[in-house]
């Protein structure tokens, strides 16, 4: 292994056990309660938070999952600048191919999307078992999002917040394509 990816892995690590330790921290739990809720040992989480251990993709996964975070918030460093730039990022087409979405950022339970809406189109989201905030914002077109019933239409740099326990769709009433960003906060 060259000396970049040894420091690349070591950086790695150190950032885990670091972001770890702060959200463990966080929810006032001390590594024995974590180890209980995540099945993994307390000495393997010990050795994550100083830096020691590999751990697998199954236990990073158990982690996040006890702590209700997204799992690339454990590999983010929060004092690292991360650009998210239009050629860097690569689209997931959804699976009613009216939307395109891309993850910007992810850190603390907090993630950012960008949204590519094809023309006269609906879309309604899968209701999500966690409780979240929503943040909109329209960057191009006209977005209508429809909560509980009542339609809000969003121009160009207009936003809305609501919460995901809402009945929610988004509509493109327009013949041009609508481009929004998505913040969603978990409240968990």
């Amino acid at each position: 292994m060259s000396q970049l990816a040894d420091n690349h892995e070591k950086h790695l690590k150190i950032t885990l056990g670091q972001r770890l330790r702060r959200l463990r921290q966080s929810k006032y739990l001390s590594l024995e309660e974590l180890a209980k809720i995540t099945n993994v040992s307390k000495l393997t989480l010990g050795n994550i938070e100083r830096g020691d251990a590999n751990p697998s993709l199954s236990v990073i996964w158990k982690i996040s999952s006890a702590l209700s975070v997204p799992l690339s918030s454990l590999l983010t460093h929060e004092d690292e600048i991360i650009l998210a730039k239009i050629t860097d990022k690569q689209p997931l087409m959804s699976v009613d191919d009216v939307l395109v979405t891309e993850q910007m950022f992810s850190i603390d339970g907090s993630e950012m999307f960008r949204y590519y809406f094809k023309p006269h189109s609906v879309y309604k989201p899968v209701i999500q078992a966690n409780t979240s905030v929503h943040i909109i914002t329209v960057m191009k077109g006209e977005l209508t999002v429809q909560i509980n019933k009542e339609e809000h239409l969003l121009k160009q740099f207009e936003a809305i917040r609501f919460h995901s326990n809402f009945d929610y769709s988004f509509k493109n009433k327009t013949s041009n394509e609508v481009v929004f960003q998505v913040i969603v906060q978990d409240m968990n």
